[in-house]
């Protein structure tokens, strides 16, 4: 009899023992937690385990969306950059055209010149030289004055004479023709020289108007190449997880962009206002922001009121 109670006794402590080491063993199933932690069925790990794989195939795919809308973004950028090179050419190799026309103008025009030059200094000596003349035709005809009033036969000197005054007057006619043919090729030449200023005045515009284009274009490539430049430097890190693009525009144009971490403050150099732009802040989505305490999360563009 003490036997089969010190029997029983025993298989009771067993079952008792069995029993609390199967509850300790199951007691987060029966439970369902373990130290706070919503304890997983076999189902539900599979399931967060296809959630999460589904989730990181999910970020893949926008990253990789992200990467083809820059690098198609930057391709843009690069057909516009080669597009304004092509212009930039076209205006340069016009200028350079201009230029070699001015200098092949502004020696024809030297030329003329220098012809006027000559013809005024011939005019000047033909004039002095027709004073001259009348000058001795006045002497001539003063000592046949006094031939005549004299008493003595003197035909054949006053004949003589009026043969040099007669001779003098031929020279002054034609020193006097001369004169005008002259004049009348200077002003010739004066309204060739007038027209090669006017294609010089009008070639040197040109050449001033492209200049201003090609720096503006100049200063559009510049821009819209740090602008790729940027870009590229961004696709390279965007593998990297956290790293937002904020891209500040000013009057139309790209100002600045920057690359940071997600959640982080920008600072930027202000544009300076001028007497025709006013800068008032910036605002993203058509609202003023402080952006000394702005946060980006996300890719923003920030434009200037």
């Amino acid at each position: 009899m003490d036997l089969k109670k010190t029997i029983i006794t025993i298989v009771s402590i067993l079952v008792v023992a069995v029993t609390g080491i199967l509850l300790f063993v199951y007691w987060p199933a029966i439970t369902g937690t373990i130290n706070n932690s919503q304890y997983l069925t076999p189902e539900q790990g599979q399931e967060m385990y296809d959630r999460g794989y589904n989730d990181g195939y999910k970020d893949k795919t926008e990253n990789t969306a992200q990467l083809d809308y820059y690098r198609s973004l930057i391709d843009g950028y690069y057909t516009s950059i080669q597009d304004y090179e092509r212009q930039l050419a076209v205006l340069q190799e016009a200028n350079l055209y201009n230029e070699n026309t001015i200098d092949t103008l502004q020696a024809q025009k030297e030329s003329l010149e220098d012809q006027v030059t000559n013809l005024t200094t011939a005019n000047a000596s033909n004039t002095a030289t027709i004073n001259e003349l009348g000058l001795i035709i006045d002497s001539l005809q003063s000592q046949i004055a006094i031939l005549q009033n004299s008493n003595d036969n003197k035909t054949n000197q006053i004949s003589s004479l009026n043969n040099q005054i007669l001779s003098l007057q031929n020279v002054i006619a034609q020193l006097q023709n001369t004169n005008t043919m002259n004049v009348n090729t200077i002003t010739a030449l004066n309204t060739q020289i007038a027209g090669l200023n006017a294609q010089i005045s009008t070639l040197s515009l040109q050449i001033q108007n492209n200049s201003a284009s090609s720096s503006v274009l100049q200063e559009r490539i510049d821009e819209l190449e740090t602008t790729v430049s940027y870009y590229e430097t961004y696709i390279d890190n965007l593998s990297q997880n956290g790293q937002v693009v904020v891209t500040f525009e000013f009057d139309g144009s790209v100002y600045n962009v920057q690359i940071i971490q997600k959640n982080s403050i920008v600072s930027v150099n202000n544009p300076t206002s001028t007497n025709y732009v006013i800068f008032n802040g910036w605002t993203v989505n058509n609202s003023l922001i402080d952006l000394s305490s702005y946060t980006f999360s996300q890719n923003t563009k920030v434009i200037a009121d």
